[in-house]
């Protein structure tokens, strides 16, 4: 079972936007035995992903290095992280704005201040690429999906097939194609805005 297979598994199985994907993070257990829906690539299981970086229980943590770093260390190796893009065009980890987008020195002097330090692209680029076997899974609740496909493409270096381990989503049949033309060659199709929910992916 490939790489992709999993991921749509996790996303997908039971309801779209997946009751089951958020039971998954209940357990801190990674041990695909005591998990159904739990397979492994080589030696690393791969039935839990961590979501929002993966720290849920005090919304300040997630989207962060911390929830990240965390995550990591507790065996998780799919991480999924909300991206919004500053006023002044940086992709930083932020669930959604709360009215107008902020500029990123603004953005970083607020949440500098609390004891998770914040994500943004870059830096989880340079983490990102220290690691082994780690996928990130990206979500934007933003209309310019491709945009941040678009400046992870461009700060990844794709030599050495990094761009495998940066999985964006795709919310309708235009983003897809356009996430397939950039060359990522693993790629979520997320369902749940589609008019057709039970429809056959083949």
């Amino acid at each position: 079972m490939g790489v992709m297979e999993v991921v749509w598994l996790l996303r997908f199985t039971g309801y779209a936007a997946g009751a089951i994907f958020n039971a998954l993070l209940l357990s801190g257990s990674t041990e695909s035995s005591d998990c159904e829906w739990c397979f492994s690539i080589g030696q690393f299981p791969t039935g839990r992903v961590a979501h929002a970086g993966g720290i849920w229980l005090l919304k300040w943590q997630r989207n962060t290095q911390y929830a990240v770093q965390k995550s990591y260390s507790q065996g998780f190796r799919f991480i999924e992280l909300d991206f919004m893009q500053t006023s002044d065009g940086v992709w930083v980890c932020q669930y959604s704005w709360e009215g107008e987008a902020p500029a990123y020195l603004s953005f970083a002097m607020k949440n500098n201040k609390r004891p998770y330090p914040f994500c943004d692209l870059a830096w989880l680029v340079k983490w990102q690429s220290a690691k082994k076997n780690l996928y990130l899974v990206l979500d934007t609740k933003q209309e310019n999906a491709l945009d941040l496909a678009g400046a992870v493409f461009d700060a990844v270096s794709n030599d050495s097939g990094e761009l495998q381990y940066w999985i964006p989503q795709a919310y309708n049949i235009d983003d897809l194609m356009g996430l397939r033309s950039q060359g990522f060659p693993n790629i979520i199709y997320t369902l749940y805005k589609h008019p057709d929910r039970d429809i056959a992916i083949r």
